[in-house]
């Protein structure tokens, strides 16, 4: 695996071969060009014929450049496009004519990208993300809780809206005076602090920050949301399904193809505190519709987010590319 930067993901041991860190720090340098192009050609030798992308500054800049090596390129996009620029989009509009194939993880992130980036629809393949089964989790280590816990995985970013759990959260505050609202995720919690004051929330809305287990903390919560602006189909979504916690979501990207409404979950419009707060008093007045609710989540994602269903997709669209690279080599290797 080539990484364009160093970062903690890509040294903690979690990949099954090498990872080699290329030290490119400006997509626009020649130099760094040059490191790509070396990359091809040490790959072509060795056998490749096609490259997995994932990441949105190698999108930009390797697909020309391997394909002048003879080496096709797949890229994955898992995201509704918040990083896009009038400058990155208009260098993706044009290197998508030397990318071979795009693997979208939902059909709402395949839709934004054949509208902002110009694919055809034929090469795109949606491909859920996939879950290991996994046993459940033991609670985390928190303070013994003596009412409910409303709980988000998430990272303190403006994309996530979290301000809007906060206002949700105080106008049913009253009616549970128990309940706490838990944020789980890095980030500076400083702005949100001081609204939880104003709020006079104080006590009641916790930031443990970044933790080692996520899966341990949901198995505390007794709701869990999510209040995103922008979601390409949310691994924080799939975690409380798998945990069958039953989920209040905003209704964006890849959310309803995970939540049906009412069934596996909630969703409701983005800023939409009243019935995000709606939704709270529900389920939080009934444990019964949170022990349903929260099993059809779980059947859901276990059906729809198969580890072994995504690895099985990936090698049809491998095979199906190198098909027709057969047609016009005599060998293929990947």
């Amino acid at each position: 695996m080539f990484v364009l930067r160093d970062s903690e993901a890509a040294q903690d041991g979690r990949w099954p071969g090498p990872v080699t860190e290329l030290s490119v720090t400006s997509i626009a340098s020649p130099l760094n060009w040059l490191k790509a192009v070396r990359v091809a050609r040490q790959l072509r030798k060795a056998g490749f014929r096609f490259a997995h992308i994932y990441f949105n500054d190698t999108s930009m800049l390797l697909p020309p450049l391997f394909r002048l090596m003879g080496i096709k390129t797949i890229v994955s996009r898992r995201d509704m496009g918040f990083w896009y620029s009038e400058r990155s989009l208009g260098v993706l509009r044009i290197v998508r004519f030397f990318v071979s194939a795009i693997v979208a993880n939902s059909a709402a992130v395949a839709s934004n990208v054949m509208q902002a980036e110009g694919y055809n629809k034929d090469k795109i393949s949606v491909i859920y993300n996939g879950m290991e089964p996994v046993k459940a989790a033991a609670p985390a280590e928190v303070p013994a809780q003596s009412g409910p816990v409303i709980g988000i995985l998430a990272n303190i970013r403006p994309v996530k809206r979290l301000d809007d759990a906060v206002r949700a959260f105080s106008l049913i505050s009253k009616r549970f005076p128990q309940a706490k609202l838990r944020i789980v995720g890095g980030g500076d919690p400083s702005e949100l602090n001081a609204l939880t004051r104003q709020l006079g929330l104080e006590g009641r809305v916790e930031f443990p920050g970044q933790v080692m287990d996520p899966a341990g903390e949901v198995a505390e919560f007794t709701v869990a949301m999510l209040t995103s602006e922008s979601e390409g189909f949310s691994n924080a979504v799939m975690e409380y399904m798998q945990a069958a916690k039953p989920v209040i979501c905003t209704n964006t990207g890849g959310n309803p193809e995970l939540i049906e409404d009412e069934i596996s979950g909630y969703l409701c419009d983005v800023g939409d505190l009243r019935a995000m707060a709606d939704r709270l008093t529900a389920l939080l007045d009934d444990a019964e519709l949170r022990d349903r609710i929260g099993e059809a989540a779980r059947e859901k994602v276990s059906e729809l987010c198969n580890e072994e269903s995504m690895l099985e997709q990936h090698i049809v669209l491998y095979e199906r590319l190198c098909d027709r690279q057969e047609a016009t080599e005599p060998a293929c290797a990947s």
